[in-house]
């Protein structure tokens, strides 16, 4: 009898000792010639945008002051790794244009971050916030028993589901004031990251790496996990962990590092149910379309900051 997905994920990780599974950030040059490169308009939408929505660079060994970054009314720092396209950091902006929430977009694909910085410059000059994406319902997800009702899955249906609900303009506030971008790997801007800074950490179906060989590019490792510790919030209201995959093998990867990362000390707390996706997933991506059609479960997990009694 073969082993399954999950199976061999398991079998891997536990041949692999804590630690040695380290993260690497060199991609290999297939996956460069596979991420392909941005057009003509994405590239100037990149050096548009980048002029006041970059987060700045930094040298090594040196931190990012959110106070300089971004304006003060923002007291909450969400981070998104791997924004494809932006369409679940666009919706989160709409979404919490009204509150103390400041979001920052990692991608390190340039044709995903132009077009995320099209559909921002685009909005921008209308002073609205981009409202194309597709929230997220039961009656258009497969895998959840609601959609049992309403037939196949169909590019028409999820077009029905565009939201006006969000279509209004932005007020006095400047749209997209509260997003900033960085166009690179999140794993290198982390160190730059002050410790306990950030509220939420949202790592949204990131390119699996399904070979046995390739899980050194996985961003999901016993070293980043320790750096996402030191970065989020501890007190009060812990700061969380998100990751959405749809990719079996990548799910049960990341709760083994965990498990891994909590083995000497407990570290994180599950949170079970994991959050309602309305919360920090509420726009159904491209990709995630995708997934459906061709019959891949999305899989959702949170953890939380261990709480520390004073």
């Amino acid at each position: 009898m073969s082993m399954g997905q999950e199976d061999e994920e398991i079998v891997h990780f536990n041949q692999t000792k804590r630690g040695e599974a380290s993260y690497n950030p060199k991609k290999p040059k297939w996956w460069s010639k596979v991420s392909g490169n941005p057009t003509k308009p994405q590239k100037w939408a990149m050096n548009q945008l980048f002029q006041t929505h970059r987060l700045p660079s930094r040298k090594y060994g040196t931190m990012l002051d959110w106070a300089t970054v971004l304006p003060p009314k923002y007291e909450q720092i969400w981070i998104e790794i791997g924004i494809g396209r932006g369409e679940n950091l666009l919706a989160l902006a709409h979404q919490k244009k009204d509150q103390a929430v400041a979001l920052v977009g990692i991608e390190i694909n340039k044709s995903g971050m132009g077009t995320a910085c099209r559909r921002i410059l685009k909005g921008i000059e209308a002073h609205a916030f981009w409202s194309e994406y597709t929230l997220y319902s039961t009656s258009i997800d497969p895998y959840n028993p609601a959609y049992e009702e309403n037939g196949e899955i169909s590019a028409e249906r999820f077009e029905t589901r565009r939201t006006e609900e969000y279509a209004a303009g932005s007020g006095d506030t400047p749209p997209y004031e509260n997003v900033r971008l960085y166009p690179g790997d999140a794993v290198t801007l982390f160190p730059h990251i002050p410790t306990a800074s950030v509220v939420a950490i949202l790592l949204t179906f990131p390119d699996p790496f399904p070979g046995i060989s390739e899980k050194q590019w996985r961003v999901v490792q016993v070293e980043t996990i320790l750096q996402i510790h030191r970065i989020l919030r501890k007190s009060p209201n812990p700061g969380r962990f998100f990751v959405a995959t749809d990719h079996e093998g990548y799910h049960s990867w990341c709760h083994n590092v965990m498990d891994d990362v909590n083995s000497e000390n407990i570290l994180f707390e599950k949170v079970e149910p994991c959050p309602d996706r309305s919360e920090w997933l509420p726009a159904v991506s491209r990709y995630e379309q995708k997934g459906w059609e061709e019959g891949r479960q999305s899989r959702l997990s949170c953890w939380a900051v261990k709480s520390m009694k004073i």
